[in-house]
């Protein structure tokens, strides 16, 4: 099928959202003051990137009916990459004394999505689509568009209303159940792609606009209010930490309605935009192998950071963090496929 460039220039914008995310994830694992210069436009940037792990997952289901995942293109570039991985344990964590300690981490935390291999949960779903592909195409294609609206609905709210109350009111209700985890998410907003794509949004491209920043304005405003204790809903679990605990920020998470508002209005957003591009289809052809190795670049960045003696760094460094780690890991894929590339036509050469 050819590529849809307004598609995969929201391809493009969930990949840049997601480095910025991971980027500024520093701050929830260093003691920032809530409020200070570094902290505002962190918290802004969390709030509003993590809306970018929506919008992968409705890419996935708007291509339900034709995207045809193959095992070799999911777990191909995992191979290639973690070497990189490993030699960043190696010398980062081991200090280069230590050669079979950082394949263990490694094996440990691949099937936990543990440590630096965390990002990887992403792939675990799309392998978990691909296995069901075809009972889900047939699922989706038999609904009419009342029923697929129904389902989506009550799917939200399952996997979405209610993880945000539970969330918001601190209840603890199901706190890891089946709502509550990124595959559920991820079928949700599978289901709600494929809608868009069988029943374009009625809404025009500039109310979809509003609502989407509308919604980024108001989760960022939320967050910012919760932690500073400006809540009515405060009483309710008055010893709750700040500014994070385990996303204790009840909007800081891909499954909170707000995030969906997000993520479904900006995706609906780009499907109305008429763009056909080369340039954008090339780029977005690197964003599935610069998401799987792009987190190595974001630890060496922090090293290097670290190293200089910036810890935590001035927000305008983080910046240039993301910057580095979209650059270097899309370069680095682009590299990796055309070795690829070199590697298929010198074998058919040898053969003959």
């Amino acid at each position: 099928m050819p590529r849809k460039s307004n598609i995969e220039l929201a391809r493009i914008v969930a990949f840049v959202f997601v480095v910025a995310l991971h980027s500024v994830g520093w701050y929830l694992h260093v003691n920032t003051s809530v409020g200070d210069v570094n902290w505002i436009p962190t918290n802004a940037v969390t709030t509003v990137g993590i809306s970018s792990v929506g919008i992968f997952m409705l890419i996935s289901g708007y291509f339900y009916d034709s995207a045809k995942l193959r095992l070799r293109k999911l777990l191909g570039p995992i191979a290639f990459y973690l070497p990189f991985y490993y030699l960043y344990r190696v010398f980062a964590v081991y200090g280069g004394n230590n050669w079979l300690s950082p394949a263990r981490d490694l094996l440990t935390f691949l099937p936990k999505n543990g440590d630096m291999l965390g990002h990887l949960w992403y792939v675990q779903c799309l392998v978990v689509v691909m296995v069901f592909a075809a009972p889900l195409r047939a699922a989706i294609d038999g609904l009419e568009r009342r029923a697929h609206l129904l389902a989506a609905g009550a799917m939200l709210l399952f996997f979405s209303i209610l993880p945000t109350v539970n969330y918001a009111l601190d209840m603890g209700v199901f706190q890891y159940g089946l709502y509550s985890n990124e595959l559920s998410t991820f079928v949700m907003m599978y289901f709600i792609g494929a809608y868009i794509r069988k029943y374009p949004v009625g809404l025009s491209a500039r109310t979809l606009g509003i609502i989407a920043v509308s919604a980024a304005i108001l989760a960022v405003a939320v967050t910012t209010a919760y932690c500073y204790r400006i809540s009515p809903l405060i009483f309710i679990h008055p010893d709750r930490s700040y500014p994070f605990d385990k996303y204790a920020n009840p909007f800081v998470d891909s499954r909170n309605l707000l995030t969906v508002v997000q993520s479904v209005t900006a995706f609906a957003f780009l499907t109305k935009l008429d763009i056909k591009s080369a340039f954008v289809n090339r780029i977005a052809a690197l964003t599935y192998g610069g998401y799987v190795v792009h987190i190595f670049y974001v630890y060496l960045a922090m090293l290097l950071l670290s190293d200089w003696g910036i810890n935590p760094p001035l927000f305008p460094l983080v910046l240039v963090k993301t910057a580095f780690g979209l650059t270097a890991s899309l370069a680095t894929e682009a590299l990796r496929l055309s070795l690829a590339r070199l590697i298929r036509r010198r074998v058919p050469e040898s053969a003959s």
